[in-house]
């Protein structure tokens, strides 16, 4: 599991990328979903939120993916519907 950002309909969405050898069950979708929630709040995600990422412009960003509630946290095809395109992997990961 890789955390990233996507641009999507002009707004800035944190992403999870998860490579798997199979396709996961709707079980295991809703228990991947549940544990990036927490981390999201409690784990990597407050971490991440304390450190700011520096700017063109000489200020800082930070970002905290830790206010949102479990029912804001989707796969890419509930989000996007038909849109949704699978981002394709190389041998180092994401392309």
């Amino acid at each position: 599991m890789h955390p990233s950002i996507d641009i999507w309909l002009c707004r800035v969405w944190g992403l999870l990328i998860v490579e798997c050898t199979q396709a996961l069950s709707a079980w295991e979708i809703e228990e991947l979903k549940r544990e990036w929630h927490g981390q999201m709040n409690d784990g990597w995600g407050e971490g991440f939120a304390q450190q700011g990422i520096e700017c063109d412009t000489g200020c800082r960003l930070y970002v905290d993916f830790g206010t949102f509630s479990l029912d804001k946290v989707w796969t890419g095809q509930e989000l996007k519907g038909d849109q949704y395109q699978e981002v394709p992997m190389g041998e180092d990961g994401p392309k």
